[in-house]
């Protein structure tokens, strides 16, 4: 199953390399995600998209940490289904060919509970070939109606929205 293009990989890694606050929201998310660990008793952690592994620096010492970044070669080995996955800013990056792929991937490796943060507008950095950072961008209804059917053996249990900005979603297997 493709997740990512080679092209693609390579444009990313050079964002990368090149702009220092790409692939760093997850600070962003440290309140959740520490509530998260602590009302679920999480042990173990797949950061999908890690960017700059920014969650590893806030995470209890009980929490062992799996990063997954397709962008970096030493990142690209995807874990095994751990309790807990975060997946922060990166399901509007994905080639949208690839979406639905990296949808059921997630889903796959998210043994108890998930957390997935998406942007619903353009990003404000740029790849090296010109496009906007964000490739998919799309409204709520688009990203719950793709959450439901994918995640069907999932509850929604949490949601949060600004409007044109952003949803946040905490998903717990059935």
């Amino acid at each position: 199953m493709n997740l990512i293009s080679k092209k693609y990989i390579k444009l990313n890694n050079k964002l990368h390399e090149t702009n220092l606050l790409y692939g760093t929201s997850t600070i962003k998310y440290e309140k959740i995600i520490l509530k998260i660990i602590n009302d679920y008793n999480i042990t173990e952690m797949i950061d999908y998209g890690c960017g700059k592994q920014l969650a590893k620096k806030f995470l209890p010492k009980n929490v062992s940490y799996y990063p997954y970044d397709p962008a970096f070669p030493e990142l690209s080995l995807i874990p095994l289904p751990k309790d807990f996955l975060i997946c922060t800013d990166v399901l509007e990056h994905i080639e949208p060919k690839y979406l639905d792929n990296v949808l059921f991937n997630i889903c796959n490796l998210t043994n108890k509970i998930c957390f997935l943060t998406i942007a619903l507008r353009k990003a404000s950095k740029t790849l090296p070939d010109g496009r906007n950072a964000h490739l998919i961008v799309k409204n709520k209804d688009f990203w719950l109606d793709k959450i439901n059917t994918i995640f069907d053996k999932f509850n929604i249990i949490n949601t949060e929205y600004k409007e044109n900005d952003f949803i946040n979603l905490i998903l717990v297997k059935k």
